[in-house]
């Protein structure tokens, strides 16, 4: 968790190292890079100095107060398939909660439940994923109703 809202992205490397996304906090940068990619577009936006930020500060995840950390890491953990079927299943579970058919409650063991039922699969092609997607959402649709 980081309650400065500067680090937008990180990832870490196989090697240990890390490689973060800071800007101001202000959504217009994502928003203009989904608008923009695959290019960048100039602007007026105020920007980052990073001398200016004394330190950045980050905490451990409390798994209780955010259960979906968990979930994710076993997703990518499982490797191959489970990514792909738990995203499908977050956004059927999600779709329902904005639509008011399922509490907010409900998301997380509705893609707990989705994730548990599925068996990991190699994925080598663009289809194969698709596919597996479709087997989320399919699974998730069927457990919501």
């Amino acid at each position: 968790i980081h309650p400065q809202s500067i680090v937008h992205s990180m990832v870490e490397f196989r090697d240990g190292c890390w490689l973060a996304q800071l800007s101001v906090n202000d959504m217009i940068f994502p928003i203009q890079y989904a608008l923009s990619y695959p290019e960048r577009w100039d602007n007026e936006f105020a920007r980052l100095e990073p001398w200016e930020l004394g330190s950045l500060e980050f905490e451990e995840v409390d798994p209780v107060k955010f259960p979906t950390v968990a979930l994710v890491r076993s997703a990518l953990d499982m490797g191959d398939s489970g990514p792909a079927v738990l995203s499908a299943a977050n956004e059927v579970a999600v779709q329902a909660f904005l639509a008011e058919k399922i509490p907010f409650s409900s998301i997380v063991p509705t893609v707990e439940g989705v994730l548990n039922a599925h068996q990991p699969t190699a994925v080598d092609t663009l289809e194969e994923a698709l596919a597996w997607d479709r087997w989320g959402r399919e699974r998730a649709e069927e457990t919501l109703r």
